[in-house]
C-alpha cells in the first residue's frame, strides 16, 4: 500500500492535460522594495516549504524528499515532464508475454558519484532494502507486494518475477515510486546513510555536498553524470516553513523559486517585481478521515452529519479564491487520464456517493446519532506547511459549531504531523498528492479495507477485493472502475469527507523561467527545465 502523503507541490495530469510554458517577465522596480534581480546565475535557489531530516528517501517519503531525490539519485524507470514512464538507469526493458516477468538491461555508462559503475548487485541491494520495513520505514509500504524474486541475471540486467501481470508495476518501481537507487557499499559503509555526515551515494547529474537538517543541503553538478551538463553548477534547496519568511526571502532576490503559495497571499508574491505567479492542479485529495471504530465516529449518523457540514464550494470559492476543485470523492478526475477523457472522468467521480454541503440534513443526522452534547466532540491536527488545508478545517469547524458539534483545529509542525498519519485517530486530515499516474494510487492506501492497513482501520471484505483486483487489473479502465466502486463503498458509510481536490501556487522570481511547469515536473530531471538569466 502507498502512503504518499502530504504534501506540496504541483501535481498536474498527465498527456490529456493542457500544459502551458511559462516564463518570468521582467519588470520595473516600484517603490515597495521588489525584488532584486537573481543572484547567481549558476545556482537555482529552491524555498521548500518543509524541511528534510535526512536525504534517504527510504527513510522518509514525503514529497519534498521525492522532488530533492530525483536530481541525485535514479531508479530504473524515470519519468518524464510530461508525465510519461521513460529510461532511467535502464536503457531498456521487457516483460514475458504472460507479464510475469520483467527483465531491466542497465546502462553500461550509469556511475555513481565517486565513479564507481552501477552494477546490478547495486539495483538488487537497493529493491532488496526498498521492501525491508525495517530497513526503509519511508517506502517499504509503497513496495508492490506482488513481487517475489529479485535476481541479477547479468552484471547489467535485472530481472523481476511477479505474481501475475500487473499493469502499475512500471510506475512502481520507477523514481516517483519505491526504487531509488543507491550504491550498495556506501550503504554498507555509512553509520547514517543520508546525515549530514554520511551523503547519499546516487547516479544522478548532482551529488550532495552541504546538508544542515533546519536549514538548507546543498547540491553540486557531478562530472560522472553521463548526460548534458545543465546550466546550474549548484542547486541549493532553503527550507522556509513560514510563509512571510519565504516571501522575504523572495523579495530580496534570495530564493528563485517556490511553490505552494497559500491561496490568500496570491496578490503579495504577484506584486513583486517581476514576479511570476501561477496555479496549477495538483491531483491532491484534501479532506477528513474518520475512524468508525473510535467514539462518537462509530456511529455512521455522526459521519455523515460530518460530511454533511462540509462547505466544499463556499471553501473553494471564497477562502482558496477559486484555487482548488470541490471535491466528490477521494481520487481527483484528472488522476484517471490513462483510462477515461476528462469528461468522462468528471461523470465518473460526481457519481461517487458523497454528501452535499445541507445543514438541514446534518442536524437530521446527528439527531439520529446515540451520542449528544459532551460527546459531540473532537480535534483535527493539519500540517502547519498546508496552510490552504488549515483554513479549510476552520471553515468546517465553524459550520459544525451550527449543529452542535464541537471540533477543535490544531495547527503542528509537518514532522510532527507526519509522524501520526496512519495511527488510529478519531478523527485525522488527510494531504495526499500522488506522484505516479496509476488510477488506484490513493485507494490502494486509503481503501485498502483490511481494518489496519488504511488511515480509518476501516475493514469491509467488498472494497478490499476491489482494490486488490485493482492493482492486478489488466489495463487502466478496469482499474478506474474498480476505483470508482471503492470509493462509493466508502462514501455510503461516510469513511472519508472529501473537501476539495488542490491546486499548487507557484512563484518564480524575476530572470527565472520553467518550461511546462505541471504535475511531474519536480519528478523528472527537471534542473534542464529551469533557466535563469
Amino acid at each position: 500500500m502507498r502512503k504518499k502523503f502530504i504534501r506540496s507541490a504541483a501535481l498536474l495530469a498527465l498527456a490529456a492535460v493542457m500544459i502551458v510554458t511559462f516564463a518570468a517577465c521582467s519588470g520595473k522596480s516600484d517603490d515597495k522594495g521588489g525584488a532584486a534581480e537573481t543572484k547567481n546565475a549558476d545556482e537555482l535557489v529552491i524555498g521548500l516549504t518543509g524541511s528534510l531530516a535526512t536525504l534517504d528517501l527510504n527513510q522518509n517519503a514525503g514529497i519534498v524528499d521525492y522532488y530533492v531525490a530525483s536530481i541525485t539519485q535514479e531508479g530504473l524507470v524515470a519519468v518524464s515532464n510530461e508525465g510519461q514512464l521513460v529510461p532511467g538507469l535502464a536503457e531498456s526493458w521487457e516483460a514475458s508475454e504472460d507479464g510475469t516477468t520483467w527483465t531491466f538491461k542497465l546502462r553500461k555508462d550509469a556511475k555513481f558519484h565517486d565513479g564507481s559503475p552501477v552494477t546490478a548487485e547495486d539495483v538488487v541491494y537497493s529493491a532488496e532494502r526498498a521492501r525491508d520495513e525495517t530497513k526503509s520505514p519511508g517506502v517499504a509500504s509503497y513496495f508492490p507486494w506482488y513481487v517475489g524474486e529479485i535476481k541479477a541475471t547479468a552484471d547489467d540486467e535485472v530481472t523481476f518475477t511477479l505474481d501475475g501481470p500487473h499493469p502499475g508495476f512500471l510506475w512502481n518501481i520507477s523514481n516517483a515510486g519505491c526504487l531509488l537507487v543507491s550504491q550498495k557499499t556506501a550503504v554498507e559503509a555509512a553509520k547514517s546513510y543520508g546525515s549530514p555526515e554520511d551523503l547519499i551515494s546516487g547516479s544522478g547529474p548532482y551529488k550532495p555536498v552541504e546538508f544542515e537538517p533546519g536549514s538548507h543541503v546543498t547540491f553540486e553538478y557531478s562530472d560522472t553524470w553521463r548526460g548534458e551538463k545543465p546550466q546550474f553548477a549548484k542547486i541549493r534547496f532553503d527550507f522556509i516553513k513560514d510563509n512571510n519568511t519565504r516571501l522575504l526571502a523572495f523579495k530580496q532576490g534570495d530564493i528563485d523559486f517556490t511553490y505552494d503559495i497559500p491561496s490568500d497571499s496570491e496578490k503579495e508574491w504577484s506584486d513583486v517585481d517581476g514576479a511570476n505567479v501561477f496555479f496549477v492542479s495538483n491531483r491532491s485529495y484534501q479532506g477528513l478521515t474518520f475512524n468508525p471504530g473510535i467514539k462518537p465516529f462509530d456511529d455512521i449518523h455522526v459521519r455523515k452529519a460530518v460530511a454533511y457540514a462540509i462547505d466544499g464550494q463556499s471553501i473553494v470559492d471564497g477562502l482558496l479564491k477559486g484555487h482548488a476543485q470541490a471535491a466528490t470523492s477521494i481520487t481527483a478526475p484528472e488522476q484517471y487520464v490513462t483510462a477515461w477523457d476528462a469528461a468522462k472522468a468528471n461523470e465518473e467521480t460526481a457519481a461517487v456517493t458523497h454528501y452535499e454541503y445541507n445543514i438541514e440534513a446534518a442536524i437530521s443526522e446527528l439527531a439520529q446519532s446515540k451520542y449528544k452534547g459532551a460527546d459531540l466532540k473532537a480535534e483535527v491536527t493539519f500540517p502547519a506547511s498546508d496552510q490552504n488545508l488549515g483554513r479549510a478545517l476552520i471553515a468546517v469547524s465553524e459550520s459544525l459549531k451550527g449543529i452542535g458539534f464541537e471540533l477543535k483545529v490544531t495547527e503542528e509542525p509537518i514532522e510532527q504531523w507526519l509522524t501520526k498519519v496512519g495511527d488510529a485517530q478519531a478523527i485525522a486530515s488527510m494531504s495526499y498528492i500522488p506522484t505516479t499516474g496509476e488510477p488506484a494510487e490513493i485507494d490502494a492506501w486509503l481503501c485498502y479495507a483490511d481494518g489496519e492497513s488504511n488511515p480509518a482501520k476501516w475493514k469491509n471484505d467488498t472494497v478490499l477485493k476491489d482494490v486488490q483486483d485493482a492493482l492486478s487489473a489488466p489495463d487502466n479502465e478496469t482499474q478506474a472502475k474498480l476505483v470508482i466502486a471503492a470509493e462509493t463503498i466508502a462514501g455510503e458509510e461516510a469513511i472519508y469527507a472529501p473537501i476539495y481536490w488542490g491546486q499548487s501556487g507557484v512563484a518564480l522570481a524575476k530572470g527565472v523561467s520553467v518550461e511546462n511547469y505541471n504535475s511531474f515536473t519536480l519528478l523528472s530531471n527537471w534542473p534542464y527545465l529551469f533557466k535563469k538569466g
